[in-house]
């Protein structure tokens, strides 16, 4: 039987994302495990208990992998926490959290263009994000659209800058001179790797087009504990989502039961067939 695993001709993607800020992986996921998840992300948006919102057609919910064993055997047992070292250079690392993100055809709005880090209670280390789509998925029906070479901007510029930038920024799909952009026509089994820093959003679906998609974050073995009132954990438990607590001292090594060890792995690849 197969294995689920990142091949050696991959490096010239590692090389590509150091360089750039994102990077695609072909053919990364097993058609076994993306029928299983279409199925547990159907189970999962009739989960009622899950932390969720859902507006206009768009569903945003997190956190699944603690309640649907499908999600969880997906993102321990299959290629993704060998990816997530690879791209991490990682000793070790860290299942951080998922989001799924479902648009329906025709949404009437964009992503907009954001950092991933401006939410996350992190501070040192490498935080990693992977975007798995369960649809084929272009530039104009909704797939990510970064930024090239953003990544260093935040350690070149200060946050505090990029950040403004961003909130000047037209929607993703306009367009926006002296800057160079990255975006790949999608099927499923590609995956998308960013770094956390990487300024990023996506345009409106299409009007035939659904969108299921999948991002997951990992962390290296240096990323402390760092929260903050506006960081993603917090927010959610505000706005009355069941997120739960984070039992870390602040400064401590992201690994606890909420934040997994995923690499190296609890057990061998596994293929689903």
């Amino acid at each position: 039987m197969m294995r689920d695993m990142v091949s050696a001709s991959d490096a010239d993607a590692v090389t590509a994302f150091e360089r750039d800020g994102a990077a695609v992986v072909r053919g990364a996921i097993e058609p076994g495990w993306i029928a299983a998840m279409r199925d547990a992300i159907a189970d999962a948006m009739n989960d009622t208990g899950a932390a969720f919102t859902t507006r206009n057609g768009f569903y945003n919910g997190f956190l699944h992998w603690r309640r649907n064993p499908v999600f969880r055997d997906f993102l321990l047992d299959s290629a993704l926490p060998d990816i997530a070292q690879r791209f991490l250079r990682a000793r070790h690392v860290n299942f951080f959290y998922d989001q799924l993100i479902v648009k329906q055809p025709g949404l009437p709005s964009a992503t907009p263009w954001h950092l991933d880090s401006t939410y996350f209670p992190t501070r040192e280390g490498k935080v990693l994000s992977i975007w798995i789509p369960f649809d084929h998925a272009s530039p104009t029906s909704g797939a990510v659209t970064y930024f090239k070479g953003s990544h260093r901007w935040v350690h070149e510029r200060g946050r505090v800058s990029v950040e403004a930038f961003v909130r000047d920024l037209p929607e993703p799909g306009s367009e926006i001179e002296g800057h160079e952009f990255l975006a790949w026509t999608l099927e499923p089994g590609d995956v998308l790797i960013h770094d956390v820093d990487t300024l990023h959003g996506a345009p409106a679906t299409g009007p035939t087009a659904q969108r299921r998609a999948l991002a997951t974050r990992w962390t290296d073995q240096d990323v402390r504990y760092d929260p903050r009132a506006d960081d993603f954990f917090h927010m959610g438990r505000n706005s009355g989502l069941p997120i739960p607590e984070i039992a870390l001292e602040t400064g401590a090594a992201l690994t606890s039961e909420l934040f997994p060890i995923a690499w190296p792995k609890r057990k061998p690849d596994t293929i689903k067939a």
